[in-house]
């Protein structure tokens, strides 16, 4: 997501928090708690046990960086080997930057879950069992599931879930008959936070997750993404004005099977070599600054990451 587009999610965001707020009409048959993002935890194998919010901080790539904290969309380093920003927000000189904050490519990811839970906090645990793997007109996939809870109470209505991904992805770890164990987590500030894993019952491995919020975990003790280590790197891209204030794109630190990657927003990078991890990253920005809008998050993630990685 560009700079652009992440000023159309926000006001999406304001838009859908008056659609909501004081309304909650049916769906999944669901167990909330008080906290959405507090009382989960995960083992190395992703499975949840109990923590409370934060943003998880990894190891990743080393590079150079610009000014954080600006309010203009200009460097103000003063140094003769300093770098020059672009219009793009790309920036020029000798560190390398230009290449990390290439512009957007046309690059999709996203989730739901069907019937749509309602608005409210939520933190789900299911294990399910895929039925069908159904494609839709518009590029979507959406696999059909008989789920229970962790108390073998039966979801009703069966839930769907739908990925919708540019460039497309097969799924190609998930087959009909597939028993999958689902996390879905839902914070409701005054917009929807949401967060996905996927993985197989047995093993405990990642196949499919999914990010839409303010933070790549839904706390401190969950690591959605892993065994990919996903962490912000903030001052990278030079910030440029938009409605609601100075917006900067942000560039992921990734880590996989030992090997480091980078993950601008708006791109499409396979994690972990080959066969790897693919991960999409639709949008990845912050407000530098003052932010002008009342009811607008400071910043905003939305990604997936599924393990059919082809090089």
């Amino acid at each position: 997501m560009n700079a652009s587009t992440y000023r159309r999610s926000l006001l999406s965001l304001t838009l859908l928090t008056a659609a909501c707020t004081g309304d909650d009409k049916g769906g999944t048959d669901t167990e909330t708690t008080t906290e959405a993002t507090t009382e989960a935890s995960t083992t190395t194998d992703g499975s949840t046990s109990q923590g409370s919010t934060s943003v998880m901080s990894t190891t990743g790539v080393t590079t150079e960086t610009g000014t954080s904290g600006m309010t203009e969309g200009t460097d103000s380093t003063a140094s003769t080997d300093s770098d020059s920003s672009t219009s793009d927000g790309t920036t020029a000189g000798t560190t390398g930057v230009e290449d990390v904050c290439a512009p957007s490519e046309d690059v999709k990811f996203q989730f739901k879950l069907l019937p749509e839970p309602d608005f409210k906090p939520l933190e789900l645990e299911w294990i399910c069992k895929v039925l069908a793997i159904v494609d839709g007109d518009g590029g979507e996939r959406s696999l059909e599931m008989s789920c229970d809870d962790l108390e073998n109470v039966a979801i009703i209505p069966p839930p769907t879930l739908v990925i919708t991904a540019s460039p497309a992805t097969e799924l190609a770890q998930i087959k009909p008959g597939a028993a999958l164990r689902v996390f879905y987590y839902q914070a409701t500030p005054w917009w929807i936070e949401r967060w996905l894993r996927v993985e197989d019952l047995l093993s405990g491995e990642l196949l499919l997750a999914g990010i839409d919020g303010v933070q790549i975990d839904p706390n401190e003790m969950v690591k959605l993404t892993a065994p990919v280590e996903l962490s912000a790197a903030d001052g990278t891209c030079t910030p440029l004005k938009e409605d609601c204030g100075m917006v900067e794109r942000l560039v992921l630190d990734g880590m996989a099977e030992g090997v480091m990657s980078a993950h601008l927003d708006g791109s499409f990078v396979i994690a972990g070599g080959d066969p790897g991890y693919s991960v999409w990253v639709e949008g990845a920005a912050r407000f530098v600054g003052d932010i002008e809008c009342t009811d607008t998050p400071e910043r905003w993630y939305s990604l997936g990451v599924v393990a059919d990685g082809q090089e």
